[in-house]
């Protein structure tokens, strides 16, 4: 979430800093004992990372209460700027709904909501059965054998998005 014009006043509230960058090595090696120290010992902070619109700094939260607060105020913690924590070529579509605020936000979740109520998704049960059973099979192949070490991410997860 980007803070926006408000934000320096909450920052100065909060005037915890941990400079660090969301693409650092180091933290996708070992991102749970990351995030363990940050809950521990940073739960909210301001950090002037790589990403950010602008490279301006980002906001981050990693208690229940403070993140459910920050997602509630859109008006402080806007995300018409972008949610991801990479640099998008400027033009480069948005993701949405994510990346937009009230009333944009909840004119497109409510065009979106039937594709995502019970009765959409278990009509959608067969067909993702079938395309992970796909994925499987391709990752497993006769040719591979049956003690076959894979990259799970890579070579799943990633790829059932996209089929």
């Amino acid at each position: 979430m980007t803070a926006t014009h408000r934000g320096d006043a909450v920052r100065d509230s909060h005037p915890v800093d941990w400079p660090y960058a969301l693409d650092d090595a180091g933290i996708a090696d070992d991102c749970n004992s990351f995030a363990a120290t940050l809950l521990r010992e940073c739960p909210r902070g301001w950090s002037d990372g790589r990403w950010s619109p602008n490279r301006a700094g980002f906001w981050f939260y990693t208690t229940f209460a403070d993140t459910t607060a920050a997602a509630s105020d859109w008006q402080l913690f806007s995300n018409a700027g972008g949610t991801l924590p990479v640099e998008m070529a400027e033009g480069a579509p948005k993701l949405l709904p994510l990346d937009c605020d009230p009333p944009l936000h909840g004119k497109i979740r409510n065009a979106l909501n039937p594709f995502f109520t019970p009765t959409a998704a278990r009509a959608a049960e067969p067909r993702i059965a079938q395309v992970c059973t796909e994925i499987l099979d391709e990752m497993f192949s006769a040719e591979q054998g049956s003690a076959v070490e894979v990259d799970f991410m890579t070579e799943f997860a990633m790829r059932l998005p996209g089929r």
